[in-house]
């Protein structure tokens, strides 16, 4: 207390006139605190505990508080006043950008500060996760972008093991579903087991509280979740997701199969594997005997929902699964444009087919 009463009284000394007010706006400051003053704060800023560059992530909608909180926890600053104020002097109106940096905690506070305003001490690698991947092609695409090896993410993903015990493996004992889509900044040669930590922490955060709505539609947040999924490969449209989760609902309660294409694609290809057929993950011809398959994801022929998701989607169709477009239909098909033509009876779904697909 006596410390941070002294650098009030020096910096009020070094300001002058207007110092209350010029305090009392960190952005005003920036144009006249002296570098004394600057060099103060240095001075009585306790040393981190950490010596050597460490990883930090920036959560959504953390606060300075909880960023400075966490930072000295890991030891990166010695007070976690010193960074708040400096945050506020020198942070955009918004704050720090959510994503991953890598820092070196041995410059002090001020230096920590000013790194994760620049992006971090390394250059950070942009990877975008698009909606609807299966954790093969997320890992071949971490892959691409030098930031985990394909072969140890795709270990882990299906290993039957998670990292955060909110976030339990799924029926089937793989994280499929959790990975979520999203753009990562990280450093280059990040490693699959962070890598897979900052998307469950990101699902956690962002589509876990959504799931937990499921009950008002008669599923569990993992019902939800594997439904989220299919809706995620059928709907090529964004606007469609909340229209197609309602005619799958329809058919749920009906107890009609839900005969969708993407589940036996995904079946087609066994999970967990490296290397894909010469068709892709997700065959786009499908034959009479791959509709006849035996399986518990084939929902031509078993009813209800897939043990587990069949991909990993986005918020916008797991919204559209806790929050679906009521109606009567019970058809879909894909017309040329990848919208679909909806019906509430088969002859019309029969006219639909005719009409886009032959």
């Amino acid at each position: 207390m006596i410390r941070w009463l002294a650098v009030v009284m020096l910096l009020l000394l070094a300001l002058g006139g207007g110092c209350a007010y010029v305090l009392a706006q960190p952005k005003l400051a920036a144009q006249y605190l002296p570098s004394v003053a600057e060099r103060l704060l240095d001075a009585l800023d306790p040393p981190s505990a950490a010596a050597e560059p460490l990883a930090f992530s920036v959560k959504p909608g953390e606060t300075g508080a909880d960023i400075a909180g966490r930072l000295a926890e890991v030891g990166a600053i010695g007070d976690p006043r010193v960074f708040r104020y400096l945050l506020s002097f020198y942070g955009p109106e918004t704050g720090l950008r959510a994503g991953e940096y890598r820092i070196d905690p041995t410059g002090g506070t001020r230096s920590v500060v000013q790194q994760l305003l620049g992006g971090g001490s390394d250059r950070l690698v942009s990877v975008t996760v698009p909606e609807g991947l299966r954790g093969e092609e997320v890992a071949a695409l971490l892959e691409q972008a030098g930031v985990a090896s394909k072969a140890e993410f795709l270990r882990l993903v299906f290993s039957g093991a998670s990292p955060l015990p909110a976030l339990p493996p799924n029926a089937a004992g793989s994280l499929e579903g959790y990975l979520y889509p999203e753009t990562y900044n990280v450093p280059p040669n990040y490693g699959a087991e962070a890598m897979l930590r900052f998307m469950l922490e990101t699902f956690r955060d962002k589509a876990w509280p959504e799931l937990q709505r499921a009950a008002a539609v008669g599923l569990t947040p993992a019902q939800a979740l594997v439904l989220a999924s299919i809706v995620e490969r059928e709907a090529a449209v964004a606007a469609e997701r909340s229209v197609l989760a309602g005619v799958f609902h329809n058919r749920l309660r009906l107890t009609m199969p839900l005969a969708a294409d993407p589940t036996v694609q995904y079946v087609l290809v066994p999970p967990g594997s490296a290397t894909p057929p010469a068709e892709g993950y997700w065959k786009r011809d499908l034959t009479f005997q791959d509709l006849r398959i035996a399986s518990p994801y084939n929902t031509y022929v078993t009813a209800g929902l897939p043990p587990s998701p069949i991909a990993n989607p986005g918020l916008g169709a797991i919204r559209g699964v806790v929050e679906p477009t009521a109606s009567d239909y019970l058809y879909f098909v894909a017309r040329p444009d990848r919208s679909h033509a909806l019906a509430v009876t088969f002859e019309e779904h029969l006219a639909n087919v005719r009409r886009y697909q032959q």
